[in-house]
């Protein structure tokens, strides 16, 4: 389906946050993101990308052209859950830090 009322810019956009993400990936971890941009089939896009981390589990990141963006990833039952909650206080603080 073809949406002629979307901005060009907002198609443009996406396309560069699918390239720094994936450039994100390669610095940080040494991998390749497999991700693309796509329509929700009700105009609004999307990026959708993973990577695995070490362990074999998935890392997957959304970003839609409203400004949400999600990340999921996976602890291990080993983890013990202080070091599970200081992953997420580190997470919070790159999120909630000013730029």
């Amino acid at each position: 389906m073809s949406y002629p009322d979307r901005d060009p810019r907002t198609e443009a956009r996406m396309a560069l946050l699918a390239t720094e993400v994936a450039a994100s990936v390669r610095r940080v971890m040494s991998e390749e993101l497999a991700g693309k941009v796509e329509d929700t089939g009700g105009g609004v896009l999307y990026y959708k990308g993973r990577v695995d981390d070490r362990a074999g589990k998935p890392i997957e990141f959304v970003l839609d052209d409203d400004g949400y963006v999600q990340v999921s990833f996976w602890t291990t039952t080993a983890d013990p859950p202080a070091q599970v909650a200081a992953t997420i206080e580190k997470i919070l603080a790159a999120i909630t830090a000013p730029d």
